[in-house]
This record gives structure tokens, sequence and C-alpha cells, in this order.
């Protein structure tokens, strides 16, 4: 049920990063194979609605500051659903 698994991923973004996300929603979503299986993407696009993030949580950037960082084409392909969406 997606109601479920919006409210998982609600409730374990505010517990590993500290911030309470607008709800969710899909923006993007493609299959990428690798030598061994079939994975499927999907890309969500949330506004944060409240909270602190916490410290030891990465580097974070905004999507247009990425060029310059080494990825995969799966991570290229999510970088670009995100700034399709802004």
């Amino acid at each position: 049920d997606a109601a479920v698994t919006s409210t998982a991923l609600l409730g374990w973004f505010r517990s590993r990063f500290g911030l309470a996300l607008n709800n969710p929603t899909p923006i993007a979503d493609f299959t990428h194979q690798t030598t061994h299986r079939m994975i499927r993407f999907v890309v969500l696009h949330a506004t944060v609605k409240s909270g602190r993030l916490k410290p030891n949580t990465g580097i974070w950037r905004r999507p247009n500051q990425l060029d310059n960082l080494p990825m995969s084409n799966p991570q290229r392909k999510v970088i670009e659903g995100l700034q399709n969406a802004e």
C-alpha cells in the first residue's frame, strides 16, 4: 500500500536526518540493468516541513552543485529527475 510505504519513508527520514517532510511525490521512475540484476528506481520529491538536520548526516548539496562529483549513471538520472522537477 502506497500510504503505508509513504508513512514508513517519512518516519525513517525523520529518525535518520531529523527533518519532517511534506508528502513526497514521484517525479521519475526508471530501471537500471547491472550484470546480475535489474534495479528499479523511484525518485521522490519533497520539501522540508520542520526539524533540524542532525549532525554527521553527510555533506548536503543542491542538485546544481553536483557536476564535479563522480557518480554512476543511475545517480545521474536521479539528479536529472530532480533538476527537471524544480
